[in-house]
């Protein structure tokens, strides 16, 4: 399933008070400790995740999987789009960067 095919069911935007280049690395470090935890491992595992375990380049880029997602886009500073499956749901997490006024 392609992620354009998935319904959107929330959105959310916060203004952080930095630069693209100095927020990029802290993005990749909270989503991966947020998502990438040994409890969403058991998790993953236990409802059959297409991605259960971390594997590919570090720091994330395209094609990197940790439990739950697999790296779909990762435009530096630009946009993180991450994909997931399992037995219950077909999800995906886009954070993009707009330039604001």
């Amino acid at each position: 399933m392609r992620i354009d095919s998935l319904p959107p069911v929330d959105e959310h935007a916060t203004l952080i008070a930095a630069g693209p280049q100095d927020v990029w690395p802290h993005l990749l470090h909270v989503v991966e400790e947020t998502f990438g935890g040994s409890g969403m491992g058991a998790y993953a595992r236990l409802v059959r995740a297409a991605d259960p375990v971390a594997s590919g380049p570090r720091p994330l880029a395209e094609g990197s999987t940790f439990p739950g997602f697999h790296v779909v886009t990762a435009h530096p500073a630009q946009e993180l789009t991450l994909r997931g499956s399992h037995r219950f749901s077909t999800y995906a997490l886009i954070f993009r960067r707009h330039a604001t006024p």
